[in-house]
């Protein structure tokens, strides 16, 4: 009989609060900058991956949704770079010894399945792709710690490095100068991997509230748009050189202080700078719709309102608006949104911070409340809210 080798996992998604737009090296995927992440909780979003390896299979596929396809050219390559790490002396499991060549003799399907909408701007090739590199590892017997696995991952999709992590997650470009892609790629390509910066223990009281504004697929896809944008953004090459640096160290600092105020002020100038590069982009690119817009001007308002920031938008290549808050504001926030857009309870995830002392939660009066309706009045239209929070890294099941 042959042998069928199978590994499972769960993996997260990632929201960016400082973004990656822009590749220097394509194939590779060495970012023009570096990154910092938020991972959320898999109870709430989350890709399960299974990996099976036989020699009885003709071909590598991967299956998503029950539809099976060819692999990519950049899963084929991550596949081979994996497979390049394979043990010298084989792996032996459980009675049976299988050697290099065994493993080698042997095709991978990959059977995975997103608990949220694929392709809509909620990030699941990042946890798809995370997942992935986590389980072929495992599945082929290579011994990697998690920041190899990262490097991996990367070159399946660079924001699923990220994904390996739970907490803060710095996802560094892996160059301090350009001369050094010409004379040590190779070097680049090792050093280019996600690191945890924090862990999810740190700052237990991070929610993540998701609008999802559209589910369906977007216009521009994130890989063409960053291609779009390294050829013709003039402000993208200011962004690499000033705004990401002084941008990384301010939010890493914040972090390490726990200062919200100013960590929501970073992420919310972020997003708009990533957004300012997309429309300095020639022809322009735009991800945000009426009503994404409309959220941010929430923002904006709901943060005047209070004694500390309620929350920073974070908006990817797409319409849906992450809003990083607290879990002792979450109620109030998801009622003002359902109420503004109309939305009904079972499109509203199921989700329980427990309860929160006055002097800890934000009310917004009656009054106030009805003059945001009539500002917002029909600004808002969403398909559903996600209330989720900090969450830990891939893990295997």
């Amino acid at each position: 009989d042959s042998i069928v080798l199978s590994q499972s996992a769960i993996s997260p998604i990632n929201i960016a609060l400082i973004k990656y737009w822009g590749k220097v090296e394509d194939t590779l995927i060495i970012p023009l900058n570096s990154s910092l992440s938020l991972t959320l909780n898999t109870d709430d979003l989350a890709t399960r991956t299974t990996v099976y390896l036989s020699k009885d299979f003709s071909q590598n596929t991967l299956v998503l949704k029950d539809h099976p396809s060819e692999f990519s050219k950049r899963l084929e390559r991550m596949h081979e770079v994996i497979r390049s790490k394979i043990p010298e002396d084989g792996i032996t499991v459980g009675d049976a010894k299988l050697s290099k060549q065994d493993l080698l003799e042997m095709k991978a399907k990959v059977v995975t399945e997103n608990d949220f909408p694929t392709a809509s701007g909620l990030a699941s090739s990042s946890s798809g792709l995370a997942c992935l590199a986590l389980c072929l590892s495992k599945a082929y017997g290579c011994d990697m710690g998690m920041e190899e696995i990262s490097r991996l991952a990367r070159l399946g999709s660079g924001s699923a490095c990220r994904s390996l992590f739970g907490g803060f997650v710095l996802w560094d470009r892996g160059f301090e100068d350009f001369k050094e892609l010409e004379h040590d790629l190779e070097s680049v390509d090792n050093k280019s991997r996600a690191v945890q910066v924090r862990d999810e223990l740190f700052w237990p009281d991070i929610a993540c509230v998701i609008f999802v504004a559209n589910d369906k697929k977007k216009e521009t896809s994130s890989t063409d748009g960053m291609k779009t944008s390294v050829e013709t953004s003039e402000f993208l090459k200011i962004r690499e050189k000033v705004v990401v640096p002084k941008h990384l160290e301010e939010i890493k600092e914040a972090i390490e202080t726990k200062n919200w105020p100013k960590m929501c002020e970073i992420i919310m100038k972020e997003s708009n700078s990533l957004h300012a590069v997309c429309l300095d982009t020639f022809p322009p690119i735009f991800y945000m719709n009426e009503t994404t817009k409309s959220i941010i001007s929430l923002v904006h308002e709901l943060n005047k309102l209070h004694s500390e920031p309620v929350g920073a938008y974070t908006v990817d290549a797409g319409a849906n608006c992450f809003m990083i808050t607290k879990k002792a504001y979450v109620d109030t926030l998801v009622k003002l949104m359902a109420d503004l857009s109309h939305l009904n309870e079972d499109v509203i995830n199921k989700y329980d911070f427990g309860t929160f002392p006055e002097s800890e939660r934000f009310d917004i009066d009656s009054q106030k409340a009805d003059l945001l309706r009539e500002q917002f009045k029909d600004k808002i239209e969403l398909k559903r809210i996600i209330v989720t929070s900090i969450g830990g890294g891939v893990k295997l099941v």
